[in-house]
């Protein structure tokens, strides 16, 4: 039971982490965020790493329309990065 409230407050922690970091992003009007990359990631992960998504969830040539964000299964690692055309690789 101990493991199992431990895995469960860090995944809804990183829930509402990944949302706090979406709204600063809107906030200060970035429009497209990135999932980070990782040297070790899950067949869960690993199609959603790089992935760059416009916060407004709209489809343009850069941004896919599926806002899927981390947490993608419990213990998930990924975080959402600011994006910026131009600057950001």
């Amino acid at each position: 039971l101990e493991h199992y409230a431990e895995m469960s407050a860090r995944t809804i922690t990183r829930e509402a982490v990944t949302q706090g970091a979406v709204n600063r992003m809107a906030s200060q009007g970035v429009e497209y965020c990135q999932v980070s990359t990782h040297a070790t990631s899950c067949p869960i992960c690993l199609p959603h790493e790089g992935n760059i998504m416009r916060l407004d969830g709209n489809e343009d040539d850069l941004a896919t329309s599926a806002l899927s964000l981390p947490p993608f299964h419990p213990n998930c690692k990924h975080v959402v990065l600011p994006y910026i055309k131009g600057l950001s690789r």
